[in-house]
């Protein structure tokens, strides 16, 4: 009977265990570089064929805890444009599971980024619809914050 009891309690702390993984799939974010805030790099050449980078006012928040958040800053206002929950997959490769997006053909599915982080830039690497074709690639800074003079 004791055995019995013993058994069902290991039983129960490994399921208790694993379901809470599956409640928490952004915990192994919290230690990881794509936890911040992050501004979109638009660049472009000019007519004189200088590359110029612009900060339109596309922000990305990624949250210890998984959670993501784009959002867009205007002169009208600013508005949430896609959030949800990262799954990392390595140290490589995430999955965005999308709860909200403008563009309701997005909520609900789940697109997988293939990303690197250099000198405070994040190369996003991903495909829209199939696997097939050109890849997107976005490129995003970190923001960070000023040194001020004392």
């Amino acid at each position: 009977m004791k055995t019995t009891i013993f058994n069902l309690a290991i039983c129960l702390i490994i399921g208790s265990g694993l379901t809470m993984n599956a409640q928490n799939p952004g915990e192994d974010l919290k230690d990881s570089p794509l936890v911040g805030l992050w501004i979109f790099q638009n660049t472009f050449i000019d007519n004189t064929g200088k590359e110029i980078t612009l900060c339109p006012g596309n922000f990305m928040r990624i949250d210890p805890d998984g959670s993501f958040m784009f959002f867009l800053y205007t002169p009208q206002g600013g508005f949430i444009v896609n959030e949800g929950n990262i799954t990392l997959e390595s140290d490589s490769v995430y999955i965005e599971n999308i709860t909200y997006n403008i563009n309701s053909s997005f909520m609900g599915k789940s697109l997988q980024q293939k990303f690197k982080i250099e000198n405070n830039i994040l190369y996003k690497t991903f495909y829209l619809g199939t696997t097939e074709g050109n890849p997107e690639t976005e490129i995003w800074r970190r923001v960070e914050r000023p040194i001020l003079p004392n």
